[in-house]
């Protein structure tokens, strides 16, 4: 499985976007997410907002069995 986070600031409207793509091994997309952040952040914050947006996405599609 493949997890690939990404964010952008967008520093004139005091916000954020993440996003998020999950593949699995032979590249087939299983999931995926796009989510605006309010909030003026610098850019290493978003991509740690990423990272934690992208974990809860994981966490409520599949539970422990269904990765295993």
């Amino acid at each position: 499985m493949s997890v690939r986070m990404v964010s952008s600031v967008f520093p004139h409207s005091d916000s954020v976007g993440v996003g998020g793509l999950i593949r699995d091994s032979s590249g087939f997309v299983l999931g995926a997410f796009a989510k605006k952040l309010p909030g003026a952040f610098s850019v290493l914050t978003a991509e740690c907002l990423a990272v934690r947006e992208g974990l809860i996405f994981c966490s409520r599609k599949w539970s422990q069995s269904d990765i295993c």
